[in-house]
């Protein structure tokens, strides 16, 4: 009769170990759901920004090559390159268009391929003596600050391609710690810039 009652009072000691062996099991396998989960929309958002900049990279080359077929005409892509620029239905004609119509067809179907592949995406071409650096660029109203620095002048073209990554209504880069030197990736929006000689 003893036996049965040390038998007995192990296996009520066992079954309450059991549980709480089991609710610190749980307690771990929440965790490690709770982090591959993190990970998965951490790898989502990463998984977005790669596409985007493939896809402004293909843009920006899309346009050096339209830039490139019509070379007797490069300083008009500087000229109309800050505009939307306009569709020419002739140009798809036997007739065809002027090489000006032409330049402003280019600029409206890239604009428009830019706007509808990029969330608020924007593009700018422009002749350029110097090339901006990136982190010349730090702060708001993005558009503006690379017109400014588009002065017409040398052979290097810059395509600037850019689109809110964050999604606020609003294309900026930040800088790093208040610095210029290098950008926060985390709150900076989209920004690719192509320069090419056509």
């Amino acid at each position: 009769m003893q036996t049965n009652n040390k038998e007995r009072c192990t296996l009520s000691k066992q079954h309450g170990f059991n549980l709480i062996e089991s609710m610190v099991t749980l307690f771990i396998l929440t965790i490690g759901i709770l982090g591959v989960a993190g990970l998965q929309s951490i790898s989502i958002v990463s998984h977005k920004d790669s596409y985007h900049t493939s896809q402004a990279m293909l843009l920006a080359q899309n346009m050096a090559e339209r830039v490139r077929a019509n070379k007797e005409n490069v300083a008009l892509y500087h000229q109309h390159g800050q505009s939307a620029g306009s569709f020419e239905s002739q140009c798809f004609t036997t007739s065809g268009c002027s090489t000006e119509q032409m330049v402003r067809t280019d600029l409206h179907e890239w604009q428009q391929s830019v706007s509808n592949l990029l969330p608020s995406g924007q593009g700018i071409i422009c002749r350029s003596s110097s090339v901006p650096n990136t982190f010349d660029l730090v702060g708001s109203n993005l558009r503006m600050q690379i017109i400014s620095r588009c002065d017409g002048n040398g052979e290097t073209f810059v395509i600037h391609v850019f689109w809110d990554r964050n999604r606020d209504g609003e294309v900026r880069l930040q800088a790093a710690g208040g610095t210029g030197n290098t950008l926060d990736t985390r709150e900076s929006d989209g920004y690719l810039q192509l320069i090419f000689t056509p």
